[in-house]
């Protein structure tokens, strides 16, 4: 018989599963393990304390058991660490909340940690809550999964000329910037980059990165998340 292993770890819910009449199947983003899929046992009962915390957008501490580090873990109890009440009444930011969740549940490999994109995820979710423009924080969510996935926007060099001077455009096309000369003709398809938003999408520092944008380049900013999605 294999010895009980316990773990302790900072989650976000990715989806909860019905399971019978009382319990869920609950798929966490943790910042220690990565993705996790646990057992929550009767939780769908009235008497459960732990039910609310499972419920919207809240930073979690959640306590985890299994049998072995093969076997499907139980859930043994959820507090929040830093809840979120207002985003669920949001519908738009709701939306750009889920669609982050679901590009983890979808894209990440299970057991695979990513401890800065959670860190860099939560301050995504407390930005939501703030009603921060729902697009501009999308495409920074966006470049933060394509980073942690091993792919990302290319801002070291122009798509061109290859060099990295005077880098004034970004391909939604390309995922990469463009500089002034190798743009200049093309500029009506191109997105205009300030030297701010360029540093912004290069460092995705959080919350620093998107601190450092004017009003009109989080507007621009809200223009590639949407085309990166149309595209």
């Amino acid at each position: 018989m294999g010895m009980t292993v316990h773990h302790r770890d900072q989650a976000l819910v990715l989806r909860r599963i019905p399971f019978r009449e009382t319990s869920l199947v609950i798929h966490f983003f943790t910042r220690q393990r990565g993705v996790l899929t646990a057992m929550a046992r009767g939780i769908r009962s009235r008497k459960q304390p732990d039910r609310a915390a499972l419920a919207g957008f809240h930073s979690l501490t959640i306590f985890t058991q299994a049998r072995s580090s093969q076997a499907m873990s139980t859930l043994r109890g959820a507090e929040i660490d830093r809840g979120r009440n207002r985003l669920p009444s949001l519908p738009l930011a709701a939306s750009v909340a889920q669609l982050m969740l679901e590009i983890v549940y979808r894209f990440f490999p299970i057991g695979d940690p990513h401890p800065e994109y959670f860190d860099a995820f939560e301050e995504i979710f407390d930005l939501l809550e703030r009603d921060q423009p729902p697009f501009s924080v999308l495409a920074y969510g966006q470049g933060l999964a394509l980073q942690a996935l091993g792919y990302g926007w290319r801002m070291d060099s122009c798509a061109g000329c290859q060099h990295n001077q005077e880098i004034a455009y970004f391909s939604i096309r390309r995922g990469q910037v463009v500089c002034a000369s190798c743009g200049a003709a093309y500029a009506h398809r191109l997105h205009k980059l300030s030297e701010n938003m360029a540093k912004a999408m290069e460092q995705l520092e959080w919350p620093g990165g998107y601190d450092l944008l004017s009003k009109s380049e989080r507007k621009r900013l809200y223009e590639i998340g949407r085309a990166s999605l149309l595209q």
